[in-house]
């Protein structure tokens, strides 16, 4: 086995359901996989095929569901490797979706330092998913520290984590109170992805399929638009541009007799473009919702719309594409039935 990863749990009423994905070198292999103590075995002889998912049913005895904090270990092993997994808990996971209004963390709301000191939950689960650019759908995601460039810091993403005050202060304010609310309410354990990403519009959250078949002169136009902004791009001319401004601003300041600021570096490689944009239309469903894809998730909450209402007309493409963008996460997750909250933006102020 070169590798493998647990891809979730799912909590259902009468049952529980596991589930693993695996990718591997072509050829014969045999996995014998234990979970508490219990055994089953797999043998396969593939030649090409790269991908392969192995979902177990309950055994007659039942896996149980782990209320009391009891955790669970895994072993996988192979011909050649063996992989341990522990700490594992059986329960629900939410995806956490939407712009800035999610990704705001809880260490900068109000009170923030008072939920942060008491943010000691053993089985509410926290994973980060990173800000990853392009219209390629991706199946997997790295481990890092992001920078962000709003709030001038570093932020962990890319792994599980137990909830703890150090952890959770760069989680999504809202998803954490959300998170804790549910944990503690329906006394089963809790995870949470957050997919949020701060200035994004909904068509960047909607798969680039979708967007093609949707059939309206607001989505055909905005397609349009994009893909004039990607032909039109000269990441060449785009640099030279960038250096004549820098030059610019420096003759500038020496000509008022002001210092250089230390931070004014002159742009020295082209930019990616357009087609890297994060609101490019359907990057963030591509990099952020897709790695997920599969994964047995209990159900999304939502917040976004200001980047929507801020264009003309922007309500009238919301509203053809949101029912669209919510159908294809549930594709994305297997069931067509998921629960999707939807938390509607403030209502104070002009109508948007």
């Amino acid at each position: 086995v070169v590798s493998c990863a647990h891809s979730g749990y799912r909590r259902l009423p009468g049952r529980v359901t596991h589930r693993r994905c695996w990718s591997f070198a072509p050829g014969h292999f045999q996995v014998q996989d234990s979970l508490d103590g219990r055994f089953q075995r797999a043998v396969s002889r593939l030649r090409v095929h790269p991908q392969w998912t192995v979902a177990e049913k309950r055994d007659a005895a039942g896996f149980g569901l782990a209320r009391g904090g009891r955790c669970l270990g895994m072993t996988v092993q192979g011909a050649e490797k063996t992989l341990t997994l522990e700490n594992i808990l059986f329960g629900d996971v939410w995806v956490l979706g939407g712009q800035s209004n999610m990704e705001h963390p809880i260490s900068r709301t109000e009170d923030g330092d008072i939920e942060i000191a008491s943010a000691k939950h053993p089985n509410l689960r926290i994973l980060t998913v990173p800000s990853q650019n392009g219209p390629d759908l991706r199946t997997g995601f790295p481990r890092l520290f992001e920078w962000h460039s709003f709030f001038n810091t570093h932020y962990r993403k890319g792994d599980w984590d137990v909830c703890t005050p150090e952890i959770v202060e760069e989680l999504s304010g809202i998803g954490y109170a959300f998170a804790r609310r549910l944990h503690l309410a329906a006394g089963v354990p809790i995870g949470v992805i957050d997919a949020s990403r701060g200035g994004t519009s909904l068509e960047t959250w909607t798969p680039r399929s979708v967007l093609k078949e949707t059939d309206t002169p607001e989505v055909r136009n905005m397609l349009a638009e994009w893909a004039q902004k990607v032909d039109a791009f000269d990441p060449d001319r785009d640099l030279a541009t960038r250096i004549e401004g820098h030059q610019r601003r420096v003759a500038a300041k020496k000509a008022a007799g002001e210092p250089i600021p230390a931070d004014w570096k002159r742009p020295a490689t082209p930019r990616p473009g357009p087609l890297m944009d994060m609101n490019h239309p359907g990057n963030c469903y591509a990099n952020m919702i897709a790695p997920l894809a599969g994964l047995a998730v209990k159900g999304a909450i939502w917040h976004q719309g200001y980047n929507n209402a801020a264009q003309p007309e922007g309500h009238v493409m919301y509203a053809q594409l949101f029912p669209k963008m919510i159908a294809a996460w549930r594709n994305a997750f297997g069931d067509p039935q998921m629960p999707f909250g939807i938390i509607s933006l403030c209502t104070d102020g002009p109508p948007q």
